[in-house]
């Protein structure tokens, strides 16, 4: 991942596009925001990578307070079951 990519999801803001939550043993922690300019496909590819990383080590990573254009993104790619809780395959 870029060091842009980096910088684009864990600088936290309050005009974030999303929360990034970590979890592992029952314990949340949110470790920064989506922000930047209108999130991308390169910004869904860098959450997946994170979801991949965060797997490797036993934890998972959800995404809160998506706003709708980060949301519908996350939908195209099929990937709003691993990151917005409660969300069935296929959902």
């Amino acid at each position: 991942m870029s060091s842009g990519g980096c910088s684009r999801l864990l600088t936290m803001a309050s005009d974030a596009w999303a929360e990034i939550v970590v979890s592992a043993d029952g314990q949340e922690v949110t470790i920064g925001r989506v922000v930047g300019p209108r999130p991308d496909m390169a910004t869904v590819d860098a959450l997946a990578r994170l979801q991949l990383a965060a797997a490797r080590l036993g934890c998972t990573v959800q995404l809160r307070t998506l706003r709708p254009e980060l949301a519908e993104l996350v939908e195209l790619a099929g990937l709003q079951r691993l990151f917005v809780p409660g969300v069935e395959p296929g959902g």
